[in-house]
Order: structure tokens, then C-alpha cells, then sequence
């Protein structure tokens, strides 16, 4: 048989007789002084960047607010923007709209009604209502939240019989019908948006 080879084995002991002789003083109270003036010292700066890094974390924390708070009134005054300016760009279209009904051209009229038509499809899609057609954006219309539903169908179908029967015989009289249709909607629609 091999013979057993010993590991050294940690003498616990000694070595917590040694920390105490460390701190208690004892025979190596020299090494005890400098251990303590060490500590001191060390208390001393830890403190002090413990302090520093305190005054990082408040500092940031409070800049940190400040950009979001400034981001996100940039945010809402672009958003107040860029809504003053479709409304803007909305009304303006509306009155070419309405001035095609000063015209005594009849295409002029059916014109008019797929203007509004369009410019009703864009404002539904602004609004948030997804659909490949303005008929599908329509049917995601409840009564309660736009009263008007029914006038906005009955302009639209007036809209596709112009798109469908190019021989249809319109009136100046019943453009204005059809588009005062389409402003009652727009008004209920801004009613919601506001």
C-alpha cells in the first residue's frame, strides 16, 4: 500500500489567537496602532465618497426629472402643433370644398362630395380608426360615440353612387345636402377629439 501523503491542515486556533493579539494589543501592539490609524484613515475617506457619490445619485436623480418633465412639454407643444396645423390644414380643405358648390358645373358638385368623402376617411384614420376602406372605418363607429353615424352612411353612399354611376344627375341642391352631412360629422368628430 502507497503510503498517505498528509496535507497541512489550517490551525484555526493560532490564527484567531493572532487577530486577537491584533485588536487586544498584546505582544504586537504596534501592528494593533497602525491597524487602527489605518481604519481611521480609511473611515474617513469611505465617508467622504460615500458622500460624493450620495450627491451623484441626488444630483441625477433630480437632472433625470427635469429632462423628462422638459421632453415630455416638448412632446405635448409639437403634439398642440401638429394638431392646430391638420386643423388648420382641415379647415382649409373644407373651404375649397365648399367653394366647388359657388361653381354651375355639376362635376364640379360630384367633385365636392368625394373631396369631403376623402377629407372624412383621412380625419377617421387620424382619429384612430383603422380600415382599408372609409365604409370599414365606419362600421367601427358606435351611435354613442358619433351621433351623426347615420348621416356620415348616407353622404358615403351618395359619394359611391357619384363613384359608380358616372351618368348621375346631380344637383347644386343636393350637394349642399350631402356636404352639410359631412359637417355635421366633422363637428361631432371634433366634439370627441377635444
Amino acid at each position: 500500500m502507497e503510503d498517505a501523503v498528509a496535507l497541512p491542515s489550517l490551525n484555526l486556533e493560532y490564527f484567531l489567537l493572532l487577530l486577537y493579539r491584533l485588536f487586544l494589543g498584546g505582544e504586537n501592539s504596534a501592528a494593533a496602532e497602525q491597524f487602527r490609524v489605518f481604519w481611521e484613515t480609511y473611515q474617513v475617506y469611505a465617508s467622504f465618497v460615500s458622500l460624493l457619490l450620495l450627491t451623484i445619485l441626488v444630483y441625477t436623480t433630480i437632472r433625470k426629472s427635469q429632462v423628462l418633465r422638459d421632453e415630455k412639454e416638448a412632446h405635448h407643444q409639437r403634439f398642440l402643433e401638429k394638431t392646430q396645423k391638420e386643423k388648420a390644414t382641415v379647415s382649409d380643405r373644407w373651404q375649397s370644398i365648399i367653394q366647388r358648390l359657388s361653381s354651375t358645373n355639376q362635376n364640379d358638385w360630384k367633385l365636392a362630395v368625394i373631396e369631403a368623402d376623402i377629407l372624412l376617411d383621412e380625419t377617421l384614420t387620424n382619429a384612430g380608426y383603422h380600415g382599408d376602406t372609409l365604409g370599414e372605418k365606419l362600421k367601427l363607429i358606435s351611435k354613442d360615440r358619433l351621433p351623426a353615424i347615420n348621416l356620415a352612411w348616407e353622404a358615403h353612399k351618395v359619394r359611391n353612387r357619384i363613384a359608380h354611376e358616372p351618368n348621375l344627375t346631380f344637383s347644386a341642391q343636393e350637394a349642399r345636402k350631402v356636404l352639410s352631412y359631412y359637417q355635421q360629422v366633422f363637428r361631432g368628430l371634433n366634439a370627441k377629439q377635444a
